[in-house]
């Protein structure tokens, strides 16, 4: 795609995902590596297996359904494998944390200290109180249980050479930090670094781009973000990336691009006004105020129409999505039904977002008893995309 959009071939750019290039690291540098020949990356369906195996080989109490169903759990359990190691957690790390983190065995104590006052008193015993304790074991046990899980599977792994998208960062970002040398051989391959949609890196993604900079002789660095549009939260990325960036690179040069050529006026306008009132932004940091960063976007395609904005409320989702349909109806049988280059109704250019695929089928069941033509479009897997 680059190659075309220069009209270049060759361009010997390279250009990576954070997993592809850690494999490339890793593949070029095998010797210096600690894996065996034969690994693989593994599958989703192998993750699942070890998992059951697990499961019936450590036989946990607290990953258990109401009806007793441990492997209901297996996504959740492998999901926060996946915490675990994007936060590249020690064992140690791990427990100290259950230990010392107000919101784990501190709270015990609390609540126990609590439930002693109320005996000493001779007070009848809230029944909140003696669930929040019983919650709050479990959550505990469950806890330990989980890094038995992440024990066992780390082993299965390695029995049967196999690693993940997760192994390949970490064992890069260790390689970094206990031999400078081999950074600093790495970093000084490339004059420039391009980091797109930076603001949804997580901790590990991000360390590899500052070992990087950090090691790199010319220290040349792009990145594209905007702490606006952060989505990957649930993916370890954190809010305050950009800020800490930054912090650190205080000589960085801001550039804010505020051309915008999709919304109308009246779009930016009601965008702007609702997220100016969160005060945790970037742009109302009074520590980056000397960046005079303005991210006031200006509608700049005069082809689209400057329509008010509508809002609308309903009493139930089966009004509303009868009222969705109705409107399109309406549309298509007005003037301003949109219309391609011959004239001709164009209804590609009319869409509708759901939260879930669900709601698309239902709103296309009513679509169809009017007779009206659609195209159906769910969302796949964004990890896969």
């Amino acid at each position: 795609r680059l190659e075309k959009e220069l009209n270049r071939t060759n361009i010997q750019i390279s250009i990576f995902t954070y997993h592809s290039f850690c494999n490339e690291i890793i593949n070029e540098n095998f010797s210096d590596f600690d894996l065996a020949q034969n690994y693989r990356i593994i599958s989703k369906s192998t993750s699942r297996q070890f998992i059951k195996e697990i499961i019936d080989e450590i036989n946990p109490i607290e990953y258990r359904s109401s009806k007793n169903d441990p492997y209901i759990y297996i996504g959740t359990i492998l999901n926060q494998i996946e915490e675990i190691k994007k936060n590249r957690l020690t064992k140690e790390k791990y427990f100290n944390n259950i230990e010392k983190n107000p919101d784990w065995k501190p709270k015990i104590k609390v609540l126990e200290e609590k439930l002693l006052d109320y005996q000493k008193k001779d007070k009848k015993i809230p029944n909140y109180l003696l669930n929040s304790i019983e919650t709050q074991k479990k959550k505990i046990q469950k806890a330990l249980e989980l890094w038995d899980f992440y024990e066992n599977y780390k082993n299965k792994m390695e029995k049967n050479h196999f690693i993940d998208f997760y192994d390949m960062i970490n064992l890069v970002l260790e390689k970094f930090e206990f031999e400078p040398s081999f950074l600093h051989s790495i970093s000084n391959k490339f004059d420039y670094f391009l980091v797109d949609e930076y603001q949804d890196t997580n901790k590990s993604q991000n360390q590899i781009i500052l070992d990087l900079i950090n090691s790199n002789d010319k220290k040349n660095i792009f990145l594209v973000g905007d702490d606006d549009q952060i989505i990957f939260t649930f993916q370890g990325a954190k809010k305050n990336t950009i800020e800490n960036f930054l912090s650190l690179n205080p000589d960085t040069k801001v550039i804010c691009l505020k051309d915008n050529m999709r919304s109308t006026k009246n779009i930016l306008s009601a965008a702007r006004g609702i997220i100016i009132q969160d005060s945790t932004r970037l742009e109302l940091n009074p520590e980056f105020s000397s960046y005079n960063i303005s991210k006031e976007l200006i509608a700049k395609n005069e082809s689209l129409v400057n329509k008010k904005i509508e809002l609308n409320r309903f009493c139930n989702t089966n009004q509303e999505y009868n009222a969705i349909v109705d409107r399109i109806e309406e549309i298509i049988n007005s003037p301003d039904c949109p219309r391609d280059k011959t004239g001709k109704k164009d209804l590609s250019q009319i869409a509708i977002l759901t939260k879930t695929n669900p709601e698309l089928d239902r709103i296309a069941k009513k679509l169809k008893n009017k007779n009206i033509p659609y195209e159906l479009k769910e969302g796949g897997d964004i990890f896969e995309s």
